[in-house]
């Protein structure tokens, strides 16, 4: 998951209810597991002085150096083990270093040493095995035969509200105990009422509030500070303030004496390079008390002008302050001390980078952009440059990402991405427009995989295909969208590729590319939405594309008068199965709408015929004057995909051919084996253009058609396969069908205007 989707907080969560005895009603496992939890960087610290340790050898000894008053435990565990009766939770593999250590990384060796473990222990026996990490970096060397799931970003509002309900619930609760649960409840309702209109007012808090750890620090301000911040960088420099200043003063009434007496920025001066030390030399986040007085001993006496003979005291008095009045500091295992949550830990790093000369900012960048741990901190060093410090230095600072040279293959494109982010991060009011124009034209040549000597696509593969959707959501993320989005093409004048004849009797044009959620945004805000005329009267047409005599009648009319949930139905408008869905819905404009119905889809293309002159449209294409827009047919839609001759070909495949190379098909299409798991934005494979010039008529969402599969009733035909079908659903010739009222998360749809003969 993403840093702060409740990686940590999910195996307590896990680890807890086994603990109790509620893995059957709150999990769903019926096997009493005993839960093992350890934190994956304890394991690699001990890795680096023994090298050989096996992983079980090192969680039985480090359960009994816990537990000291149950001297067999370690005993008990290796016998639990044996009869597979455990489950063991690892957390946080992001968080070991990926330096080389003979000859391999310390990050390698212990997904090594993990894949051994489940080997012996998980394979024969039912343990049961789960391991956290950061989305960056895990891939570039995973654990093979896992099952990989992802947190799911929340999704306003209704589970934005739901968690905040939780946890106002439980701050009730912690101040008060003795309140009754129906005064509880209330607050937390009262809270709750006057925090999430403030979230869902503005899109950039909005998108801050989908992270469970984000919407928590939002929670915690609103009840301190009573205003909300609207960039991520912000949020973070209002709750360093909030938990230097306020929070001891908060719980007791008491001002701190040692804040009164160096004051806020002095502190943060300090603990920056502490945490850059820390993030730097190390990666499990902890380092021995020794260690941090050694540091905090070179930072004040060199760097703030302290006196070495008074700096003793103030060391302890310090050590003691961000540990137990601030938060900022926690006991994290035996002598060990660490930043109470690695994203504080990140943000002070970032601080002390953004602090530096611009020459020393550049050797850090050279000296971190390219390992995962260190992506949170540039694009934080970036948010107090250009937000907090409204510093002329973050164009330069951006300008050196984006032309950070790959040293590698894997490395191609992620200097775009990691300069991109930044960029959406802070918004492009604080750049000059050369320096972001700069940053989105890598973006759309990495997400295109355009080669640079030739500025066309390369044939072949180059950039990965990850990091190329990863540009295309940051595109996408900046409002960017294909120039020609409202194009149409005219199949008409557009000979058969493989008859070289003109073939088909009633002229069409196509539109260029499946539509958007931002183009369906405009029908759904529309005052004519529920307007009777556009849901009555669809076209009907039989299996073979002919049409039929009739027509649907009101049957969409009373599909969209039938009761939905009302996440669908509001304010009397029916809104798209996944429409606030973080990974598929209106967040991301630039994506092929889907969980729409039929019937919704053809009250679309009536809508966009009636207000065709006012909409981008008709201004694109002037010489369409369409007196009907509805869904393809099966015949029409064949031909715009250049026909299914041979059977197997794909639509961007030439005459007589068909693409059977694995790599060739993702480099041309989004499908189950690309490993993306959602749509992709219009316009990132310009490889998988039809020969008719029509994109995304393989993969990514599968197509409505106008017409029945079988007989002249029952479901309707759907062409093109989606992200989540293999990939022979994305030949031409391949098809499934759907009821008309249903919706999935993987069905869209793309219009056609008729043309007079």
């Amino acid at each position: 998951g993403q840093p702060g989707a409740g990686k940590t907080i999910s195996l307590r969560f896990i680890a807890l209810m086994l603990a109790y005895g509620y893995g059957a009603a709150r999990l769903g496992l019926f096997t009493p597991y005993i839960p093992i939890l350890v934190r994956v960087a304890d394991y690699a610290r001990q890795l680096e002085t023994q090298p050989n340790l096996a992983l079980d050898k090192f969680l039985l000894a480090a359960i009994e150096q816990e537990y000291t008053s149950a001297p067999r435990l370690g005993e008990f565990l290796r016998h639990a083990l044996g009869e597979g009766a455990c489950m063991v939770l690892l957390d946080g593999l992001d968080e070991v270093d990926t330096d080389p250590l003979n000859g391999k990384s310390l990050h390698t060796k212990v997904v090594d040493k993990v894949r051994k473990f489940a080997d012996v222990w998980c394979s024969d026996r039912p343990n049961r095995l789960i391991l956290t990490s950061r989305i960056e970096g895990y891939w570039n060397a995973p654990l093979p035969d896992f099952t990989h799931v992802q947190l799911s970003p929340l999704r306003p509002p209704e589970e934005v509200e739901a968690f905040l309900l939780r946890w106002y619930t439980a701050h009730e609760h912690a101040h008060d105990p003795d309140l009754p649960p129906e005064t509880v409840n209330a607050r937390a309702r009262d809270r709750v009422g006057g925090l999430l209109p403030g979230i869902m007012q503005w899109p950039s808090v909005r998108r801050l509030a989908t992270n469970p750890l984000l919407l928590t620090i939002l929670a915690f301000i609103y009840e301190n500070v009573g205003r909300l911040p609207n960039r991520r960088i912000k949020l973070y420099e209002i709750a360093a303030q909030t938990l230097i200043e306020s929070w001891r003063q908060a719980q007791t009434g008491l001002s701190d004496d040692l804040l009164a007496e160096l004051g806020e920025d002095t502190i943060i001066r300090i603990m920056a390079p502490l945490a850059y030390w820390l993030h730097e030399a190390r990666p499990g986040g902890t380092a021995p008390f020794e260690e941090w007085e050694t540091r905090l001993q070179r930072i004040l006496c060199e760097e703030e002008g302290f006196d070495a003979k008074n700096a003793h005291e103030l060391i302890r008095r310090f050590l003691h302050h961000a540990r137990h009045q601030t938060g900022l500091l926690a006991e994290r295992g035996l002598g060990q001390l660490g930043f109470f949550h690695l994203t504080f830990e990140e943000y002070l790093a970032a601080r002390y980078i953004a602090s530096k000369r611009t020459d020393d900012q550049k050797k850090m960048l050279k000296d971190h952009w390219h390992d995962p741990r260190w992506q949170e901190v540039i694009l934080l060093a970036a948010g107090q440059l250009g937000i907090i410090q409204n510093s002329e230095y973050i164009n330069d600072y951006l300008s050196d990402i984006v032309l950070i040279q790959a040293e590698n293959t894997a490395q191609l494109g992620r200097p775009a991405v990691l300069a991109g982010r930044a960029l959406a991060d802070i918004g492009e009011r604080v750049v000059k427009r050369n320096v972001a124009r700069l940053i989105k034209r890598h973006l759309r040549e990495t997400m295109q995989d355009i080669d640079p000597d030739t500025d066309r696509p390369s044939p072949m593969p180059k950039i990965p295909l990850l990091t190329r959707a990863d540009a295309a959501d940051i595109w996408d993320e900046l409002g960017e969208l294909p120039e020609d989005l409202y194009e149409f093409v005219e199949i008409s004048k557009t000979a058969n590729p493989q008859t070289s004849k003109p073939t088909n009797p009633s002229p069409f044009a196509i539109a260029k590319y499946p539509v958007t959620n931002l183009q369906y945004q405009r029908f759904l805000e529309a005052d004519d939405y529920a307007d009777p005329a556009l849901w009555q009267g669809f076209p009907k047409f039989d299996k073979k594309s002919q049409a039929m005599t009739g027509d649907w009648g009101d049957k969409g009319w009373k599909n969209y008068q039938a009761p939905y949930p009302p996440d669908r139905n509001k304010d009397g408008k029916l809104w798209p199965r996944y429409w606030h869905d973080p990974r598929l819905g209106i967040m991301r404009k630039g994506v092929p709408v889907v969980g729409v119905s039929w019937y919704e889809a053809n009250a679309y293309c009536r809508w966009v015929v009636k207000h065709w002159g006012e909409l981008d449209e008709g201004r694109t294409n002037p010489g369409l004057k369409p007196a009907l827009l509805r869904l393809p047919t099966d015949a029409e839609w064949s031909l715009a995909a250049g026909g299914e001759t041979p059977k197997n070909r794909f639509p961007w495949d030439k005459p007589g051919e068909a693409t059977q190379d694995e790599k060739a098909i993702l480099a041309h299409a989004n499908v189950s084996k690309s490993g993306l798991s959602r749509t992709t934005p219009v316009g990132m494979y310009p490889l998988g253009v039809s020969l008719t010039d029509v994109w995304d008529m393989g993969g990514s969402v599968w197509e409505w058609q106008a017409n029945f599969r079988r007989g002249t009733d029952g479901s309707l035909t759907l062409r093109g396969g989606s992200w989540s079908g293999g990939s022979d659903l994305a030949r031409v010739s391949a098809r499934i069908d759907d009821l008309p009222g249903r919706s999935n998360n993987d069905v869209g749809f793309r219009v056609l205007v008729g043309l007079p003969r």
